[in-house]
């Protein structure tokens, strides 16, 4: 009976998922003919810049889908969230940092160069914007807070539930835990030698990774004459409410890596250092292929309904592809939270070893 209805559950589902690509054209593939883009400046290579091969829905795509599902299908809200997801029809964000091919980052063994941050999302509930010319005090602090300094977070739930539900407004967040699906896309390559002769080109013996992170966004109250350093995120919708980012100040605090007591701490003069691992953890992001010189490029997709264990046969074939164990299990997507950020970490570890960056990309997306 269970595998009955499963069946019926996946046929409904993909027969109103044939509907709205028949009703809604902007769902389609968007593959474009050469012709069309005769008389435009000539694009970068596919690697670099390649084309999607379906259309990412705005918030309002989402919307006028969800509203032909329950006025013209007949469907409860429920089950049209169902066929949404089951569609994977979500809007998302996007960051990415690439760098000139004559002075890719190095990361390197030694302390002060073997763990640097790269990459850091949108905080989940907040849509930035088209413009290039409209910035807000969130925009800032995500693409300039690259030096990060280790301290507890602090207590500002108030204030940052305020400034959380302005966000939403926009971007309107089916839940606190909208988070659906969470991608990375690295670009990287070791130093192409080294290690046992054996693991070359496989993931064994590899010391150089990537590790994800999870920061939160803290929301303080602004007052008159009041100059408070921030970091902050660039730019939101065109259709967004009043932005209050004048009212507040953002701050964004690490969660991961761990904020842990430094050598000389004291509770007068409290000293705090992030806590990296020596080695690839169970939960390493993706590593760089062993001894190879040339870029390789990583997609690594997490989505909320994973449920990969760590110690079964998947979650080994996860390590021999260079991956985690325990990053498949769908839990981290599933816990992220309004004003979460997902971020990116380059490792090196031992002499020789280097960790060249050629592109990081993160891409998050959410159920309306």
């Amino acid at each position: 009976m269970a595998a009955l209805l499963q069946y019926i559950y996946d046929t409904l589902c993909l027969y109103l998922v044939s509907l709205i690509q028949t009703l809604f054209p902007s769902y389609h593939a968007l593959y474009k003919p050469e012709t069309e883009h005769m008389d435009k400046e000539p694009e970068k290579p596919a690697d670099d810049t390649p084309e999607p091969d379906q259309y990412q829905p705005k918030v309002k795509d989402v919307l006028e889908v969800k509203q032909f599902l329950i006025e013209k299908c007949k469907l409860p809200p429920e089950l049209s969230d169902i066929v949404i997801d089951f569609a994977e029809y979500w809007p998302h964000t996007t960051n990415i940092t690439s760098y000139n091919p004559i002075d890719l980052p190095h990361i390197r063994s030694g302390i002060g160069h073997e763990n640097r941050f790269l990459l850091r999302s949108w905080p989940l509930g907040y849509i930035p914007s088209d413009s290039k010319f409209e910035t807000t005090s969130i925009d800032k602090v995500v693409k300039q807070s690259t030096q990060l300094s280790p301290c507890p977070l602090p207590d500002n739930e108030t204030s940052s539930k305020e400034a959380f539900e302005n966000w939403t407004r926009s971007s309107m967040p089916r839940g606190e835990f909208a988070c659906r699906k969470i991608i990375f896309t690295l670009k990287s390559h070791d130093q192409g030698w080294g290690g046992d002769y054996a693991d070359k080109g496989t993931y064994r013996g590899s010391f150089t990774w990537f590790d994800f992170g999870l920061e939160k966004v803290s929301v303080s109250q602004k007052h008159p004459g009041e100059d408070v350093a921030v970091t902050e995120p660039p730019v939101i919708d065109t259709e967004k409410p009043a932005d209050m980012s004048s009212a507040v100040d953002y701050e964004i605090r690490t969660i991961l890596p761990r904020t842990v007591n430094g050598p000389n701490h004291t509770p007068e003069e409290p000293q705090y250092r992030f806590e990296h691992p020596l080695l690839p953890a169970r939960n390493v992001l993706q590593k760089n292929r062993t001894a190879e010189r040339y870029t390789q490029e990583h997609v690594v997709t997490w989505s909320w309904n994973d449920n990969i264990l760590p110690e079964s046969l998947d979650g080994n074939n996860l390590e021999q592809e260079g991956r985690g164990r325990d990053t498949a299990t769908g839990e981290f997507v599933r816990n992220m939270k309004i004003g979460d950020v997902v971020t990116v970490w380059g490792k090196a570890r031992f002499p020789g070893w280097v960790n060249i960056v050629d592109r990081v990309q993160i891409d998050v997306y959410w159920a309306v």
